[in-house]
C-alpha cells in the first residue's frame, strides 16, 4: 500500500520539480532532443579534431620544415584549441555549480572555431602540397621508401586532414546558424533571457511563460489518510474570483471663502446726519449667559476720542472748524461731599 502511494505521488509531481542528476550522458536541463544533438555534435567535433591533431603531429615528425609544411603548425594549433574549448563546454554544467557559460558566450566560441577550421580547410584544399613527391634526402634524388611512410601514405593522410577540417567547418557552421535562428525567434517572442541563460539549460521547445516562471507555484495539499495520495496539481491557471467594486469615495473640496460686503464711501455731510438707533433683536427661548460690562466696554485712555452714542444730536461745525466736531453736553456740577457721583443734585432749601 505504501509502495503504491509513493508511485502515485511520484507521478503527480510536476516534471519541472523533479531533480535531475548530472552524468556524462545526461546533463542538467537535458529535457529535449536539442541538447542530445548538441552533445553528439560536440563529441564528433572533438573526435575529428583529435584525428587532425594526430596527422599533423605525424607530419611534423616525419617531414622537414619548409615552405610546403606551413599547414602543419596551423593544424596542430586549431585542433588543440578545438579540443580544449569543446571539453570545457561539455563539462561546465557538471564541474561548476553556477554555469557562467551562457548562450551568447557558447555561440561566440563556436563562431571563433568555425573561422579557424574554415581557414585550415581552404588552405589545404587550394594548396599544392597534396601533389608533391616525398624524398629521403635533401638532394631530392631518391624517393622515400619507408614501410611506415611513403609518398602514397603522405597523400592519403593529407587528404584525410583536409576532409576532416571541412567536415568540422560544416558541423560547426550549421549548428551555429541553427542556434542563432532559434535565439532570434525566442527574442522576437519576448524571451530576452535566452542570451543570458546557458544553452543546455534553456527550454528551447518547451512550454513556458513570458516571465520565465512555472505554472505550478503552489504546493500540493498534505495527505491526511493512509492509502490516499495527494491530488495531482493542474497546470491550468486558476480563475481569479470576482471582487465587488469599491464604493466611490467623496471628493473633498476646500470651503469657499465668505462673501465680504463692499466698502461704501459716504460724503462728510452724510456722516453728520443723525441715525436712528437700531432696533433690538428679538430674544429667543434659548438663554445666554449674561455679559458683564467689563468684558464688552472697551477701555478709554486719556486723550482718546470716543464716538457719541446713537441718538445724541450732532451739530454742524462752524466755519473754519473741522466737520468732525460734535456737540458736547454741558459739564455737570461737581458732587458735594456725601453725595454719590452721578446722582442729581439736591434742590436748594426754600426760605419761609
Amino acid at each position: 500500500m505504501k509502495h503504491e502511494s509513493r508511485s502515485v505521488q511520484k507521478q503527480a509531481q510536476p516534471a519541472a520539480q523533479r531533480k535531475r542528476t548530472p552524468s556524462f550522458l545526461c546533463f542538467p536541463g537535458m529535457h529535449n532532443i536539442l541538447n542530445f544533438v548538441r552533445l553528439c555534435l560536440y563529441l564528433a567535433v572533438v573526435a575529428w579534431a583529435a584525428i587532425v591533431l594526430g596527422l599533423a603531429c605525424n607530419f611534423d615528425k616525419m617531414l622537414v620544415a619548409s615552405d610546403l609544411t606551413r599547414f602543419v603548425p596551423l593544424a596542430i594549433f586549431i585542433a588543440a584549441t578545438t579540443m580544449l574549448v569543446m571539453i570545457a563546454l561539455l563539462l561546465a554544467p557538471i564541474a561548476l555549480r553556477h554555469n557562467p557559460i551562457t548562450t551568447l558566450y557558447e555561440l561566440s566560441s563556436i563562431a571563433f572555431l568555425s573561422v579557424f577550421w574554415l581557414a585550415l580547410g581552404c588552405y589545404t584544399a587550394t594548396a599544392e602540397m597534396g601533389d608533391v613527391e616525398c624524398y629521403a634526402d635533401e638532394d631530392e634524388t631518391e624517393p622515400i621508401e619507408f614501410a611506415a611512410f611513403t609518398t602514397d601514405i603522405y597523400h592519403a593522410q593529407f587528404r584525410a586532414l583536409e576532409g576532416f577540417a571541412l567536415i568540422n567547418v560544416f558541423l560547426l557552421l550549421g549548428f551555429l546558424f541553427f542556434m542563432l535562428l532559434q535565439a532570434y525567434i525566442q527574442q522576437r517572442k519576448g524571451f530576452r533571457t535566452v542570451w543570458s541563460t546557458p544553452l543546455a539549460l534553456y527550454p528551447w521547445f518547451g512550454g513556458r511563460r513570458r516571465n520565465n516562471r512555472s505554472n505550478s507555484t503552489k504546493l500540493p495539499p498534505p495527505v491526511t489518510a493512509k492509502g490516499k495520495s495527494a491530488p495531482a496539481m493542474s497546470s491550468k491557471p486558476t480563475a481569479v474570483p470576482a471582487t465587488k467594486p469599491m464604493p466611490a469615495q467623496p471628493v473633498l473640496t476646500a470651503p469657499k471663502p465668505a462673501a465680504t460686503k463692499p466698502a461704501v464711501y459716504r460724503s462728510a455731510s452724510a456722516r453728520t446726519q443723525t441715525q436712528p438707533a437700531s432696533r433690538p433683536k428679538p430674544t429667543t427661548a434659548k438663554s445666554t449667559p449674561a455679559v458683564t460690562s467689563a468684558t464688552t466696554k472697551p477701555k478709554n485712555y486719556p486723550g482718546q476720542y470716543t464716538r457719541p452714542a446713537a441718538g445724541i444730536p450732532q451739530t454742524k461745525a462752524a466755519p473754519g472748524q473741522s466737520n468732525y466736531m460734535y456737540h458736547v453736553p454741558p459739564a455737570q456740577p461737581a458732587a458735594k461731599s456725601g453725595q454719590r457721583s452721578g446722582a442729581a443734585p439736591a434742590p436748594p432749601p426754600k426760605r419761609r
